[in-house]
């Protein structure tokens, strides 16, 4: 599954998958008990975490030179754009339940 994000005017894929995850908790050092645990740091992390795997998945070469460079471009969002599209994105991996 990909979600896609947009960061000024270029949509970037998402994959939050099992790499993903892992490469996060080793790095924060943390595992995630829930998407509400997470702070803006922990959802900023995630989120590039998943567009690695998402541009991996799609077979392509990730266009920012490193985190700091990602980091730059979610700055130029408003604040409130940010939380709410990271929030849909990340949480479209985490589904509350199935349907039955």
């Amino acid at each position: 599954m990909i979600e896609y994000i947009e960061i000024n005017n270029t949509k970037h894929p998402v994959r939050i998958n099992r790499r993903a995850l892992i490469s996060f908790e080793k790095e924060s050092g943390n595992g995630i008990n829930s998407l509400a645990s997470l702070d803006t740091e922990g959802l900023t992390k995630l989120l590039f975490k998943g567009i690695e795997q998402g541009y991996k998945f799609e077979g392509k070469d990730i266009p920012f030179k490193d985190y700091e460079a990602y980091e730059d471009a979610l700055d130029d969002m408003p604040v409130g754009e940010f939380y709410e599209e990271v929030s849909r994105v990340i949480a479209s991996f985490f589904p509350k339940g199935k349907k039955k």
